[in-house]
């Protein structure tokens, strides 16, 4: 089974998670695994407990790690004036569920940049809704609001 978010109670499973912050202080992934090895805790079915496709899974995420962690340094003229230099993705995922390309194709493709760009504004947007109840990012989050 394994990652069966659909069949489960969300109150169940936020419930459980606040039994383990209760326990333990925190709640760390290693205190999660460990309570769900039980096959009748409310936790167990949202993990593959078969080593053979989990260790699959666990690759795909390594990949995707390995992916996603180089980063590539661009300069360029800021316009409020001097050169400035960021750091960025070197690869990126315009549309979920499809592969990474480097950023330069990316940003040289009309369409996959205005994928990138509508996937930014949508992390943003999505930044600003979880820190709404911080008074300290009130400015963030009405720029943001006009994007």
């Amino acid at each position: 089974m394994g990652n069966s978010l659909a069949k489960t109670n969300p109150s169940e499973t936020l419930a459980a998670l606040e039994d383990i912050e209760t326990l333990h202080g925190t709640v760390q992934p290693e205190t999660v695994v460990e309570v769900a090895r039980d096959p009748n805790h409310v936790l167990h079915k949202h993990f593959d407990w078969d080593d053979t496709s989990a260790g699959d899974k666990y690759r795909l995420q390594q990949a995707r790690a390995l992916i996603t962690n180089y980063k590539i340094t661009v300069t360029y003229d800021h316009p409020s004036g001097g050169v400035r230099r960021v750091t960025i993705p070197a690869m990126v995922q315009p549309v979920k569920e499809a592969g990474y390309v480097s950023v330069e194709v990316a940003m040289t493709d009309t369409t996959q940049r205005a994928q990138v760009v509508a996937m930014y504004k949508t992390r943003f947007r999505n930044l600003s809704d979880r820190v709404t109840a911080f008074d300290e990012f009130e400015n963030v989050r009405l720029a943001i609001d006009e994007l």
